[in-house]
């Protein structure tokens, strides 16, 4: 029986010149936590429900505020990631 982990914040940071897809249940306390570590570039948005990671990366690529080529890019990789790891 596999669990799928669920996400009520997605978004994107940068680590060192690196962005990444971001997943949280809880939008401040993960701010909190990226600061910390020295991401910059922290652009987190509260998901509609509670999502899978690859669901909140769809869901992402169609939101305005990832419209960006590099924000893009990144979550279509992740996606495309996800997908090689379900088949």
């Amino acid at each position: 029986m596999t669990i799928t982990r669920t996400f009520n914040t997605a978004g994107v940071s940068t680590l060192h010149g690196v962005v990444k897809a971001r997943f949280a249940n809880g939008m401040l306390g993960r701010i909190k936590v990226l600061k910390a570590n020295l991401h910059t570039a922290i652009r987190l948005v509260e998901l509609p429900t509670d999502m899978s990671s690859a669901d909140a990366v769809k869901y992402l690529i169609q939101h305005a505020d990832f419209q960006d080529q590099e924000a893009q890019e990144v979550l279509k990789a992740k996606l495309a990631s996800k997908k090689e790891v379900a088949a």
